[in-house]
């Protein structure tokens, strides 16, 4: 382990995402505070392996604070997944990823989504019902992308 350590705090980041899927395959919260500094690399391949290891270790984590700063798509997928595999859940993950179902980006918006099916599926025991909230943010008309944005603009 500790040389998984040293990598994530000194590698590149390559070396760096594969130590962090690495300690996430432990399962093991103890390692959190070795995973935490990944969320601020500059490298949002780096940030995304973080956030699965996080998930996957069964880490507490502020997700939504999280959220708020980060700017990458990509990003916000992952962290939209991770809180929905996150164990246990957290108090607000279910608004979180139907808030989620609303993000600009088609990237993050299939995040929370597939955070959502994590959520009922795999993480509740009975399975959880969704709230209102939740089956509304699904039923949410979709935003149009760019190319059919450009389609109605010529029509």
């Amino acid at each position: 382990m500790p040389v998984l350590i040293a990598t994530m705090a000194n590698g590149d980041a390559h070396s760096r995402i594969l130590a962090a899927r690495a300690v996430g395959r432990f399962e093991n919260p103890a390692w959190r505070d070795s995973v935490v500094p990944l969320m601020r690399s500059p490298d949002p391949q780096v940030r995304r392996a973080a956030a699965g290891a996080l998930a996957q270790m069964r880490a507490a984590f502020a997700w939504a604070s999280l959220l708020k700063g980060e700017r990458d798509a990509s990003v916000r997928a992952a962290i939209f997944e991770a809180t929905g595999r996150a164990k246990p859940a957290s108090d607000d993950a279910e608004p979180l990823l139907a808030g989620g179902l609303t993000d600009a980006d088609l990237r993050a918006r299939t995040g929370a989504a597939r955070g959502l099916e994590s959520l009922f599926r795999l993480n509740s025991k009975p399975p959880r019902q969704p709230t209102s909230t939740a089956l509304a943010a699904l039923h949410w008309p979709s935003r149009p992308t760019a190319r059919e944005r450009a389609k109605r603009s010529v029509s």
